[in-house]
């Protein structure tokens, strides 16, 4: 399927496939890119985020319509695993077409990820936009954004689905453990689910929630060994996901957790990846000082990450 001019520049903004300047998070890729394809006459409610030299105007959003259409048919064309979903999600809010193929995009996601895909359905264009932005991966040469977990914490609805997100993943895992969910080696979550938990464990550590601890000290061990006598893990993309999310934003808890973790799998090759990324989480943790020393009452201090 060939796309119209159009509808290419659509997908080029939405998925990053373009060196157009981006303005995040005051304006989306998507509305600099576009700019001076409407009337040029701009009106924007009282309190809208979106700098009013960037916002789309109602011709130019009319002229999209059909290209944006256009673009949902192409990347529902096998084309998801490709690009993922959220630039699917932008373009069918610029046509008008969310009930349509809402289904159709959450396929084979995993229900953490279409709860995700469902809050963000609530938001306006530009809001999709910025999201799909801000949680895409980046070339190495490309300096990554900065700030986008406290920026998570701000979107509507987001600090809850994190919460609730979790919470999913630990009952899954535990009923992988007590037999009521066929044991799969890796196949816990899929790769969108994993994704997901990541951007929801950022959004917990950062605020250092008081339910994370419980939580953690229950999931991690659980990711890293077989309910049966198996080398295998659950998730090991999972595990590592989380512990890439320490990395940034460690807790003395949260560290316990993960050497627990470390003590619990059969893999052999997942402690010497493990170890490699508490060297990395250690000296972060010793310089978040508002939560490095707040362990509970009853926690032991016996692990080398959190006895500093």
């Amino acid at each position: 399927m060939n796309l119209s001019p159009l509808a290419q520049r659509l997908l080029q903004l939405t998925t990053g496939t373009v060196n157009d300047p981006s303005y995040w998070s005051d304006a989306s890729q998507l509305s600099v890119g576009l700019v001076g394809l409407g009337s040029g006459r701009v009106q924007v409610d009282d309190g809208d985020p979106i700098p009013v030299r960037y916002a789309l105007d109602e011709q130019a959003r009319q002229r999209l319509v059909a290209p944006a259409r256009e673009l949902v048919e192409f990347l529902l064309e096998d084309r998801i695993r490709i690009y993922g979903p959220f630039a699917a999600l932008v373009a069918a809010g610029l046509a008008g077409i969310d009930a349509d193929v809402r289904a159709k995009i959450a396929e084979g996601q995993g229900p953490i990820a279409v709860a995700e895909l469902e809050l963000l359905l609530g938001w306006d264009v530009e809001r999709r936009a910025l999201f799909a932005e801000a949680v895409r991966g980046r070339p190495d040469h490309v300096t990554p954004l900065h700030g986008v977990t406290e920026w998570l914490g701000g979107l509507p609805g987001y600090p809850d689905f994190a919460r609730t997100a979790l919470e999913a993943a630990g009952t899954r895992v535990a009923a992988i453990h007590a037999g009521g969910i066929p044991y799969r080696a890796e196949k816990a979550f899929t790769r969108e689910e994993t994704a997901a938990l990541g951007r929801a464990v950022r959004l917990a550590l950062l605020k250092d929630e008081p339910w994370l601890p419980d939580l953690l000290g229950e999931l991690l061990p659980g990711v890293a060994v077989a309910p049966t006598q198996a080398k295998t893990l659950p998730s090991q993309g999972l595990l590592f996901e989380v512990a890439r999310a320490m990395e940034e934003y460690p807790t003395p808890e949260a560290v316990s957790a993960l050497y627990a973790a470390r003590r619990a799998t059969r893999h052999a090759g997942v402690p010497l990846q493990l170890d490699r990324k508490f060297k990395r989480i250690e000296p972060v943790l010793a310089d978040r000082r508002e939560v490095a020393f707040l362990l509970a009452a009853d926690t032991a201090i016996t692990d080398p990450s959190i006895t500093r």
